[in-house]
């Protein structure tokens, strides 16, 4: 054992002393104030008699300088409780620390410690916890719960560029002329397929979209194309992503082609999204439309027993079966297959059809319909003395 200079040995240290100086937690805030040591910030002003207090865009900076790594989850369709929310964030195997709570019924606000994690959360922009959809949004100083952020992350490709350039910090530079850099993919980072670089930006959707940039090389210059991979939709309108202003619900409500419900307001009780409104307005719509050419079968199946009530059965049955035929099997446009995106209000997730169109019970209705009937069997004349009459079940030809 090692001894001081005066011959005696160090005092022991317990197993808790020796890992403090490794992992040294920050100590928790302060609750309480001294207004001794505290400066006020902002700028003390009135408006029509209230008191106003205002914060320079220094300040706000400084302010938001520790929410760097913030993001905003957003629960549409129900939502977990918080305990099994933190619990699927643990299995996702952040490398740093991070922090969730709620801000209301829809909204949670998560904090990350690292810049990998915050990027690995968001650049996926929706996720599944237990089952619930989670759309991911970049936490902004004027974050409004009634609005959505226009700034998303966007995989970009550069076809044919300069492989000189392939770079990192030349990549760096390049990405700052349509936005701010998250990552690239393992293909343009390693080379192996020289013939792009595919980056992940972070853009502005109100802002206008680079299509082409400029690269200078000594006297010379080069025009780059800029390839926007799946590009999300934003309405300047309601301030919500998914859909354009030419399909927002507000300017079709205001346009009189939506009636509106009794004590509907702008931002109603139930905190519902335009949005959600609208996609249900679509999805109506499309299945009026897939089932108007089969509104026809269900008058012509009506009309059965009266037309078969006459003795010539068998041709008038026949007869109806080829209208309900030539109706049920009329070309009809096949719907666009729906996508996790569309059915959790927009994102840039992988392209994953789910289910199409509800099941059509109809059909069943139109195929028995459309089935050749069977010559009607006479009947036999009862006998008019009083013998016996053997009566068989109406089942026992079904079983045999």
């Amino acid at each position: 054992m090692a001894t001081t200079a005066g011959g005696s040995s160090p005092p022991l240290r317990s197993y808790r002393d020796a890992v403090a100086d490794v992992a040294v937690r920050p100590p928790p805030p302060s609750v309480s104030f001294d207004t001794a040591s505290f400066r006020p910030i902002g700028m003390l002003t009135r408006d029509q008699g209230m008191k106003v207090l205002r914060f320079s865009s220094e300040e706000i900076a400084r302010l938001s300088q520790p929410f760097w790594y913030a993001l905003v989850g957003k629960f549409s369709h129900g939502y977990p409780s918080m305990q099994h929310l933190r619990r699927w964030m643990l299995a996702q195997c952040f490398r740093g620390d991070f922090s969730v709570g709620a801000i209301n019924a829809r909204h949670v606000f998560i904090k990350f410690a690292l810049g990998e994690d915050y990027t690995k959360l968001w650049i996926k922009s929706i996720w599944f916890v237990d089952g619930f959809p989670m759309r991911v949004f970049k936490w902004t100083p004027m974050f409004n719960p009634w609005e959505e952020s226009p700034i998303v992350p966007v995989w970009v490709r550069l076809p044919e560029l300069p492989i000189q350039v392939f770079d990192r910090e030349a990549l760096f530079s390049i990405a700052r002329l349509l936005g701010t850099l998250l990552r690239t993919d393992i293909s343009t980072a390693t080379l192996v397929g020289p013939s792009m670089a595919r980056v992940c930006v972070v853009i502005n959707l109100l802002e206008p979209l680079q299509t082409e940039i400029g690269l200078g090389f000594g006297t010379e210059m080069i025009i780059q194309p800029v390839v926007y991979e799946r590009l999300p939709k934003y309405c300047a309108t309601c301030k919500h992503l998914g859909h354009d202003d030419d399909e927002c619900y507000e300017k079709i409500k205001n346009r009189g082609l939506v009636r509106p419900v009794e004590g509907e307001d702008q931002r109603a009780s139930d905190h519902a999204d335009l949005r959600e409104k609208l996609d249900v307005q679509r999805a109506q719509r499309e299945l009026h439309t897939r089932q108007k050419g089969k509104r026809v079968v269900f008058e012509e199946v009506d009309r059965r027993p009266e037309a078969s009530s006459n003795g010539a059965k068998g041709a008038e049955d026949g007869s109806v079966a080829m209208k309900l035929q030539d109706t049920v099997h009329e070309p009809e446009p096949e719907p666009e297959p729906l996508f996790h995106e569309e059915a959790v209000d927009g994102g840039t997730e992988k392209d994953v059809p789910i289910s199409q169109s509800p099941p059509n019970v109809c059909q069943g209705i139109a195929d028995v319909a459309t089935c050749p009937l069977e010559p009607a069997v006479p009947e036999e004349p009862l006998p008019q003395d009083d013998s016996p009459v053997c009566v068989e079940p109406v089942w026992s030809h079904i079983l045999t």
